[in-house]
């Protein structure tokens, strides 16, 4: 019974502290979503996070469709790109 109740607590552990890292990138990609439509205003079409942007790695981000360029800029470490089209 020691072990059942140890590895509940343990499970339980590790998944608030991923719940929390979960909630801190979606406050992040929020933020980052108010700073682009603040930014471009009427330019932007459409604002989307997706899960694999960036130049060395991949980590999450938010997409944003302007009208003549795709801007992205990832959640982590604000670096921001724009692809023109």
């Amino acid at each position: 019974m020691f072990w059942i109740l140890f590895a509940l607590i343990l499970t339980a552990a590790i998944s608030g502290v991923f719940f929390l890292l979960y909630l801190g990138v979606q406050g992040r990609s929020r933020k980052i979503v108010e700073q682009l439509r603040e930014q471009y205003g009427r330019d932007t079409i459409l604002v989307t996070g997706c899960g694999n942007i960036g130049t060395y790695s991949r980590v999450q981000g938010v997409l944003a469709l302007i009208r003549d360029r795709i801007v992205y800029k990832p959640v982590i470490n604000g670096e921001r790109g724009e692809i023109l089209l």
